[in-house]
């Protein structure tokens, strides 16, 4: 979905409630919301938060570039024609959430929570998911290409499919009984095999 953008507004304070389709916000410091928050082909591009609490938002065709969303909670919210482009998440709640076709790209996820995350179509190129949590996710056509997933703990969830040969880590938390059909790198099969309790010589 490629909406057309039709506003821009520049270095202005305003509520999220006042937030507007086919808009750009450039540099702006959004505000509180008093409703439930659905937002529909709008660009937020190096813009802040006061408000941390996205918890059942829709989010439809929005773009967060080079934006500030620390901690962010967006449990049970849902996701589709996305972008995150080099935003700071770090520590972000997706928990339950369901996203599709939505792209992370260099974004700081670190410490982020997508535990029984539905992820659908979802790039995560070159973003920063050290210490993140996949518990029991539903993974279908999940890219982790040039991402440091380093200590991303998979427990439950199953990788079959999975293609982590262009992914950066040292270790995982994986459920040994759900890692048939990852596929992985020649360079990086004793990292797996140790993970298996497997001593290669």
């Amino acid at each position: 979905m490629n909406n057309v953008i039709t506003n821009t507004i520049t270095d202005q304070s305003l509520g999220l409630d006042d937030v507007e389709p086919n808009t750009r916000y450039e540099n702006c410091e959004i505000g509180y919301s008093n409703h439930g928050i659905s937002l529909n082909n709008v660009e937020f591009v190096n813009c802040t938060f006061a408000q941390s609490d996205f918890r059942n938002g829709e989010f439809i065709d929005v773009k967060f570039i080079k934006t500030q969303l620390l901690s962010a909670d967006f449990t049970e919210a849902y996701f589709i024609d996305s972008l995150f482009d080099h935003a700071n998440v770090q520590g972000g709640n997706f928990n339950m959430a369901v996203i599709k076709k939505t792209k992370f790209l260099g974004a700081n996820l670190r410490y982020s929570n997508f535990s029984e995350t539905k992820l659908t179509d979802v790039d995560f190129s070159k973003s920063l998911l050290i210490d993140s949590s996949f518990q029991a996710v539903t993974l279908k056509h999940v890219v982790f290409a040039e991402a440091n997933i380093d200590q991303i703990d998979f427990i439950d969830t199953n990788l079959k499919g999975l293609d982590l040969r262009a992914a950066e880590f040292d270790s995982l938390l994986v459920s040994p009984n759900l890692l048939r059909g990852v596929v992985i790198s020649q360079w990086q099969s004793p990292i797996f095999a140790a993970l298996l309790g497997i001593n290669v010589q």
